[in-house]
């Protein structure tokens, strides 16, 4: 009975993770229950698509990224000259908002992906104005 079953189901697991593609918001609304997915051994890629744009008012700045398929968390790096980049946060999500900064100074920020492997390589550099 249960064979049976998993003989049905199997086939359309394997169709969502296709379609998914690692997206883990396409499977979680596809219905099925989402089991965790081992992480990839080799190296993880660029982080690509940075984005960075002032905040509100408050000396922070909004980062943004395309997500690495299979990384733990990232590293940020700040830098005040787009020379000397220091880590300044290590978020899990593929965007993040960098509070404490000078209103009306500019920062250079740059991100790489963790995963099983270790750590990939950073970003271009993207140069933001505080707000």
């Amino acid at each position: 009975k249960n064979e049976a079953l998993n003989n049905v189901l199997r086939p359309l697991r394997d169709y969502v993770n296709g379609v998914a593609q690692g997206d883990e918001d396409i499977v979680l609304s596809s219905g099925f229950e989402a089991s965790k997915v081992p992480s990839p051994v080799g190296p993880m890629p660029q982080v690509i698509n940075l984005l960075a744009t002032g905040g509100n008012g408050d000396g922070s700045v909004k980062l943004r990224w395309k997500s690495v398929y299979g990384s733990k968390n990232y590293v940020v790096e700040q830098s005040q000259d787009d020379g000397t980049f220091v880590p300044v946060m290590y978020p899990s999500a593929a965007n993040f908002l960098i509070p404490d900064l000078e209103i009306g100074k500019f920062y250079w920020f740059r991100v790489a992906a963790n995963g099983a492997a270790g750590l990939g390589p950073f970003s271009d550099s993207y140069k933001a104005l505080a707000s």
